[in-house]
């Protein structure tokens, strides 16, 4: 998992949350960053955007370099995109809790905490 934080957004030159802020398609930098992971193997880009309950999730995989499925933006997309990937939600409640993603509410915590 690499979360892109503050920090990493801003020495990239990387949007927040384009998928969900209405882009169309992923910005050139995020492409390039999910393609350059991808080089060996299945990688799944999310997102998610939520305030005072009303919020959208996004999701793009990659493998092997190259995007290899739609954009997806819906209530699903996370869990969608980490399941095609393989992880798996053995007893917690979806693939999101299973990986822990649920811990914090924004990114830069994660690092933290």
């Amino acid at each position: 998992m690499l979360p892109l934080t503050s920090d990493a957004r801003k020495r990239f030159r990387l949007p927040f949350c384009p998928l969900t802020d209405g882009a169309e398609s992923l910005p050139v930098e995020l492409i390039d960053l999910c393609a350059a992971i991808s080089g060996k193997g299945q990688v799944a880009y999310v997102e998610a955007e939520f305030f005072g309950g009303d919020g959208a999730q996004a999701s793009v995989i990659f493998n092997g370099a190259e995007k290899e499925g739609p954009i997806t933006i819906d209530a699903e997309a996370i869990n969608s995109a980490l399941a095609e990937i393989g992880v798996q939600r053995l007893n917690h409640r979806d693939e999101f809790a299973a990986l822990g993603l649920d811990k914090h509410r924004d990114t830069d915590d994660w690092l933290l905490k």
